[in-house]
């Protein structure tokens, strides 16, 4: 069985979903999964990911295209303005914290290291009438 190992995706092509505080554009979808789920991730103004701590296997990479984020890991909060990342062990408990009255984009990056694990649904949570 012959496996993609490449993947384009040209703008304007990738689907948008909305989800409760933004929408997610993934940069991957179509592909096996290799241990990476690339997504461009917008946020409304005052979003933030709810008071649910978000853990799962892997690491995890942020980085920041346009706005502000403010990213809680664990017991530190990390600012990051454009041209910022953030890469993290994903064991540790993580959320966006509300940070600025402006809509956000970032690049993230979820990594898990089971292939049995889906952080894709602990971070968005699909809003199906959007």
């Amino acid at each position: 069985m012959a496996i993609n190992m490449s993947c384009t995706r040209k703008t304007g092509t990738r689907s948008h979903v909305a989800f409760t505080h933004g929408s997610i554009e993934d940069l991957g979808a179509g592909m096996s999964r290799f241990g990476a789920e690339p997504f461009i991730v917008t946020m409304a103004p005052h979003a933030d990911s709810g008071k649910t701590l978000i853990v799962h296997t892997g690491r995890e990479f942020v980085y920041c295209l346009e706005g502000h984020l403010a990213y809680a890991v664990d017991t530190e909060t990390y600012l990051l303005e454009p041209g910022d990342s953030l890469f993290f062990e994903a064991y540790l408990p993580a959320l966006l914290e509300e940070y600025r009255r402006y809509p956000s984009r970032n690049l993230l990056v979820l990594c898990p290291s089971d292939e049995h694990d889906h952080p894709k649904e602990r971070h968005f949570r699909i809003d199906l009438h959007a």
